[in-house]
Formats: C-alpha cells, structure tokens, sequence
C-alpha cells in the first residue's frame, strides 16, 4: 500500500512545472498518514510559491486518490535547478480549493527559511 501512495504522490509533486520529484515515504500512523518527500525545483522567484504548490498538491492526491488523511508532509528540497523561464511575469501559481480545515502543512526551503500551505 505504502508504494502505491509513494507513487501518487510523487505524480502529484511532477504536476507542478519543472519539478522533479526524489524518494518518498508514506507513513501510516494511527487515522492519518505521514508523507516524507524529497523534490528537485527550478530556482528563482517561484520557488517558494512551488514548495506550496507541492504540498497543496500532495495533500490532494492523498485525500482524493487515496482516500487518506494526511497529518504531516514534510518536503525537503534537495535540488535547485535552473529556472527554464526566469522572468517571473510568466509564473502563475494558483492555489487549488480547500474544501476542509487542516493545520498548515510546511516546507523547508533553504535553512532558515519555511512556506506554508494552509490546509
């Protein structure tokens, strides 16, 4: 069962541009699940505005393609690659519904430095 998630949540991560997702971990723990994931990311202006559409995306494919409840996702950066369209004119991100109150889910983006997605 823990592969299978693994596998949409990475899907879920790739859905954002030029992110490329690494190891992840799906972690049941009592009603919920914990979900571990590791993701290469352009740099430049968007990356902070991607680190939260991950863990947007990630609770989504949790919830709605798993049926799972997500108590914790914990994205690490490991990468930063070269943003393939620098000009942030060009950036759109958009935050997908939420259709249920979570406690903010967060990323670490370079120490120091934490995005969070209310849930």
């Amino acid at each position: 069962m823990e592969a299978v998630a693994a596998r949409a949540v990475r899907a879920a991560a790739e859905t954002i541009s030029e992110v490329r997702s690494g190891p992840c971990l799906v972690l049941p723990d009592d009603d919920a699940v914990g979900v571990s994931l590791d993701i290469h990311a352009p740099a430049g202006p968007s990356l902070p505005d991607n680190a939260v559409l991950v863990l947007e995306r990630v609770r989504q494919a949790a919830d709605r393609e798993l049926g799972m409840t997500v108590a914790v996702v914990d994205i690490r950066i490991t990468d930063v690659v070269p943003d393939p369209d620098p000009d942030p004119r060009n950036k759109r991100a958009v935050l997908h519904d939420r259709t249920t109150t979570r406690p903010p889910a967060q990323a670490t983006l370079v120490e120091g430095v934490t995005a969070e997605a209310e849930g």
